[in-house]
């Protein structure tokens, strides 16, 4: 099951003894972990939370731990970080997995838990002592995970996009009885990114600076959420199509104020350009531009910035686009000229062809 429907288990009041949390976004994990606490006190107990590096603790350390409950314990969480169980079963015949099978040899099968015990731990549970394991990734062929998931403790946290993002949003700033406008949730999610911890950080600014206000609007936004790098690429971009040469090099300049390596410019550019590809292509197709966002992978906000820009590149100058991106790809790589110099001529090229 994924977070939300684990969120809506601990809303009844369903709590397990043991979670397997697997994906990338360890703020969200934080935030369920909290909940399963909150959900604990309902109950009456005051339960501690201990840290356990996964890494350095092995499975018949980690159950002694387990088992350690006194009279006095009003209960305990034990969140173990990066624990090797749930990890990739190396394949045969592979120099990779020969690699990844002689940095296993030391490690004892025995000191694995095992599908019984597991299922032990889940029958028997108090409800008193939690056991999470946080991984970023599991291997679905392992018994062990195929296990926890068909019992329904394996949580799933993957990243979010697009609506999903937008509503995560939503519902951190209705907890403080705050709200943002439609506008002033796509120059966030511009400026920010989709990196939880930094918009959850943006946020907290936000709503300190709102006062009184209930709204967060867009002038607030800009003024003190700073730019990042994907917000420059479309105003490049948006430069380039207007055959700005001079506000796009503006553009690119800031980025390289900030530090961002030609190359990663570079890799954002051919991206942008062939998310406009795909988006010039569904448009031929008659996909409707509600649809287009899903089938791009791409939040809304973005999807509508690539069909505003879709008219600055009329017939086949795209494809063309792509064997110039090609070209200064290979300048740069090859060193027969800088990077900040192979860009500026890109833009030079883009901007008068």
């Amino acid at each position: 099951m994924d977070y939300r429907q684990a969120r809506l288990e601990l809303k009844k009041g369903k709590l397990y003894s043991l979670y397997l949390f697997s994906g990338s976004e360890d703020t969200l994990k934080e935030e369920l972990l909290l909940e399963m606490i909150g959900v604990m006190r309902r109950k009456g107990l005051e339960p501690d939370l201990l840290r356990i590096d996964g890494k350095k603790l092995g499975w018949q350390e980690l159950r002694r731990e387990l088992e350690q409950v006194t009279i006095f314990s009003r209960g305990r969480v034990l969140l173990v970080k990066d624990s090797p169980y749930f990890s990739n079963i190396p394949e045969k015949n592979t120099k990779a997995s020969k690699k990844e099978s002689g940095k296993q040899k030391g490690r004892n099968p025995a000191d694995e838990p095992q599908q019984e015990e597991l299922a032990a731990l889940l029958a028997n549970g108090t409800g008193e002592t939690i056991l999470v394991f946080f991984v970023q990734n599991v291997d679905k062929r392992r018994k062990i995970n195929k296990y926890l998931e068909k019992a329904g403790v394996m949580v799933e946290f993957p990243p979010l996009k697009g609506a999903a993002l937008a509503r995560w949003i939503r519902d951190e700033l209705s907890r403080e009885s705050r709200q943002i406008d439609e506008k002033a949730l796509t120059v966030l999610v511009q400026r920010s990114g989709d990196n939880l911890a930094l918009l959850k950080k943006e946020l907290e600014k936000l709503v300190t600076c709102l006062g009184e206000e209930k709204t967060i609007d867009c002038s607030l936004v800009e003024k003190l959420v700073p730019e990042n790098a994907q917000g420059s690429i479309f105003k490049l971009v948006d430069e380039l199509g207007q055959k700005n040469a001079a506000g796009a090099l503006n553009h690119l300049h800031m980025m390289r104020q900030q530090n961002e390596p030609p190359l990663r410019i570079l890799a954002m550019v051919i991206r942008h350009f062939r998310l406009l590809y795909r988006a010039s292509l569904l448009r031929q197709e008659g996909l409707t531009t509600a649809k287009i966002p899903a089938t791009l992978q791409v939040p809304p906000f973005v999807a509508e910035k690539l069909l505003e820009q879709l008219p600055n590149f009329p017939g086949n100058s795209l494809p063309s686009i792509f064997n110039m991106l090609k070209e200064i790809d290979l300048t740069i790589k090859t060193g027969r000229l800088s990077g900040e110099e192979a860009l500026e001529q890109l833009i030079l090229k883009l901007a008068f062809n």
